[in-house]
């Protein structure tokens, strides 16, 4: 029994230090996986300098920012990048919320973007805003919601996009509140690289297969014609007799009307038969007539 309970605690050594291994492997390659992912779209702290419209208050936070989308792309195929800042917790070195923003008011940011791309260089906005139902204290690290933008690539190469100044609106129970910023003098802004590969966009290709058609020249255009008018003309034609005709020969016998078959024998042969018949009473009564005479003179 002891020998089996060490062959079975080693069995489960062995068992446990594979798992601990595989686990081991698995969250080296998730960290890793997502180091490769996070690594182009590390953040950066960038110093901004915002100033209120209102009162004219001026502060200098120091913001983690990034920006996040693909990292390639086609020719005219829109891109999508988000742009997130984020506030640090440090004492003046955050925007601070000028007073109480109350849960049913939004925080909203629009910002301003630059896109250099292989042929030329333009802006693009993005913008984004928060959902209301957070109360926010006053002097606490305004939160900044993350901000979205589309940019379509027009050629083939590099397109670098960098965030720039961004707007930020809040309120204050009735009071609005603005607050421009921008980024400090020496401070490098926050970029992402978006590759944009060569070649024409292809369209999809029809299914089955087309039969190759000859190429036909075009046809002539006819000339306009001018329509005419078309006369018509009515003729009545008689018939005459003609002349100088006779007939050379006459028929004989009567007409073929085809009813003889359905006429029945000669009125003659009738008559004939008939007599006949008279004739033969006749002599078989003269004759039977003849007989009994006889028999009366004999008797």
């Amino acid at each position: 029994m002891g020998a089996r309970s060490v062959r079975e605690s080693k069995a489960t050594g062995r068992i446990a230090a594979r798992a601990a291994l595989a686990g081991a492997i698995g969250a080296s390659v998730l960290l890793g996986g997502g180091f490769l992912i996070e690594a182009d779209a590390a953040p950066v702290t960038v110093a901004y300098t915002c100033t209120a419209a209102q009162s004219g208050a001026t502060h200098a936070p120091e913001l983690t920012v990034s920006l996040a989308g693909p990292a390639s792309a086609a020719p005219s195929q829109p891109v999508t990048v988000v742009w997130a800042n984020t506030q640090p917790t440090e004492p003046g070195k955050f925007l601070p919320a000028p007073g109480p923003i109350p849960a049913t008011q939004p925080i909203t940011l629009t910002g301003q973007l630059v896109v250099a791309g292989p042929s030329a260089t333009t802006t693009a906005q993005a913008a984004g805003s928060s959902t209301p139902g957070l109360e926010v204290p006053s002097g606490v690290p305004v939160p900044l919601p993350p901000m979205t933008a589309t940019v379509t690539p027009a050629a083939a190469g590099a397109m670098t996009i960098t965030a720039q100044a961004f707007t930020l609106q809040l309120s204050t129970g009735d009071t609005p509140v603005t607050y421009s910023c921008t980024p400090a003098p020496g401070a490098t802004p926050a970029s992402h690289v978006v590759t944009v590969a060569a070649g024409p966009v292809t369209s999809p290709t029809p299914s089955g297969s087309a039969s190759p058609s000859l190429p036909t020249s075009p046809s002539p255009t006819p000339s306009p014609t001018t329509p005419r008018p078309t006369r018509t003309v009515y003729k009545t034609v008689t018939m005459q007799p003609t002349q100088g005709v006779q007939v050379t020969r006459t028929p004989k016998g009567g007409a073929n009307t085809g009813g003889g078959g359905e006429a029945g024998p000669d009125g003659r042969v009738l008559i004939l038969t008939g007599g006949a018949l008279v004739l033969a009473s006749a002599a078989g009564g003269l004759a039977l007539r003849a007989r009994t005479r006889g028999v009366r003179q004999r008797s």
